[in-house]
């Protein structure tokens, strides 16, 4: 008679301890995560510090412009950037004219206004013929100035800059 083959699998291992097998638990990479880029400092998205949305100031301004009978020109098709892109171009250059305040931007006087708005509208003007869409002429550059009041309502002041 032959001898019986024994196929049985053999015994399996003991389970590992449970601080062991809590330690690398698949949902351990979120604390680990959340404490690595908290050590980041503020480049650790997505827990970083947004004070801008924590603690908006009380006032904001936009540009836009228009052609002699006050259109709005698409500014993104003509020059090639963004509105809001065009108005960080108007903040840089008030504060290149010393107006680096907030207060003070916001009640910029007219004659600095105005020379950062022809500075602007100049860029403007060159960036849009590089892009063979110039600007009509007159282009009118306005500013508008969104204002959070005591009482809590906004207010808006629009106002021309310069006209070119």
């Amino acid at each position: 008679m032959k001898p019986v083959l024994d196929v049985s699998a053999p015994p399996a291992p003991p389970p590992p301890p449970l601080w062991r097998r809590i330690l690398f638990h698949p949902l351990m990479a979120v604390p680990l995560f959340i404490v690595i880029t908290q050590q980041l400092g503020e480049k650790g998205y997505p827990f970083s510090n947004f004070p801008m949305y924590s603690n908006p100031s009380d006032w904001e301004d936009y540009i836009y412009l228009t052609d002699g009978e006050d259109r709005p020109i698409g500014v993104q098709p003509h020059v090639g950037m963004s509105s809001a892109k065009l108005n960080k171009v108007f903040n840089n250059t008030m504060k290149n004219h010393g107006l680096k305040l907030s207060a003070v931007k916001r009640h910029a006087p007219p004659e600095v206004e105005k020379k950062v708005g022809d500075e602007v509208l100049q860029k403007a003007r060159r960036w849009a013929e590089n892009r063979k869409r110039p600007l009509p002429e007159p282009t009118r550059l306005y500013r508008v100035i969104i204002e959070r009041q005591p009482d809590g309502r906004l207010t808006e002041r629009t106002h021309r800059v310069t006209e070119g």
